[in-house]
């Protein structure tokens, strides 16, 4: 009883943080910047009372690792990314326009990835500190309050490349591709017609690494993972033999 009471409050500050954000709308989630530099996300606000809005802005990059990296940077040629305003006030039943551009684009085939986050706070934000930091993180996909930034105007290359490393019986998938790029589902198979469906979904932007690790008690001497685009839609499936 005593976990519980202890419980609601924390609930009920949950409840009324999304009951505000509820009435925050975007645009776009997904917004693509090609030969066109500049593009816009439209925010508006259904609810009844003013909501005070801001802008954080990242750029996806990669570890020597392999691993997928969020760098923040407020100075706009820094980061790659020029988006304004970062603190918007939208009243109730009232729209506001984000505008964002793309700084130093890659002329040939490469995309780079941005993401903006929204936050509604409780009240007018102050000025935010000028800081640069790079933080672990997993490219989200679709998330509500959130928009993907897609910069390049090379042809989509979905090129992935799968090695099964026998000692740890790791299968590794590395995106040699350009673009943002979904996996799954996986298939662990003991043949190429006798596989098992593993319901298991990442995300890999260019250079990032997924790795699964192989059932020691399975005798699995195949692989297949569905290669998809951001939109989820399936391009192609890639294959592994597994040689132990």
């Amino acid at each position: 009883m005593e976990k519980i009471k202890r419980l609601i409050p924390a609930l009920l500050v949950i409840s009324s943080v999304i009951g505000v954000q509820a009435r925050l709308h975007l645009g776009s989630r997904y917004l693509q910047l090609g030969k066109n530099p500049t593009g816009y996300v439209e925010l508006w606000n259904s609810g009844s009372d003013t909501l005070y809005v801001q802008v954080d802005g990242y750029k996806y990059t990669v570890d020597e690792d392999e691993n997928v990296v969020r760098y923040k940077n407020n100075n706009p040629k820094e980061l790659g990314l020029l988006y304004a305003p970062r603190k918007l006030v939208i009243k109730p039943g009232k729209k506001k326009r984000l505008r964002v551009t793309a700084i130093n684009r890659s002329s040939g085939s490469e995309h780079q990835y941005y993401n903006l986050n929204y936050k509604v706070l409780k009240k007018a934000p102050d000025v935010t500190q000028q800081s640069s930091e790079g933080m672990s993180a997993s490219v989200s996909i679709g998330i509500l309050y959130q928009t993907l930034i897609d910069v390049g105007s090379g042809a989509y290359s979905y090129n992935t490349k799968a090695v099964y490393d026998k000692d740890e019986q790791l299968i590794k998938i590395v995106n040699t591709g350009n673009t943002l790029m979904s996996i799954g589902p996986l298939y662990t198979c003991k043949n190429s017609s006798n596989c098992k469906k593993r319901n298991m979904f990442t995300s890999l932007v260019p250079n990032q690494a997924y790795k699964f690790r192989l059932d020691s008690k399975e005798n699995i001497t195949y692989f297949k993972y569905g290669v998809g685009d951001y939109h989820g839609k399936e391009i192609r499936t890639g294959r592994l033999e597994i040689k132990k």
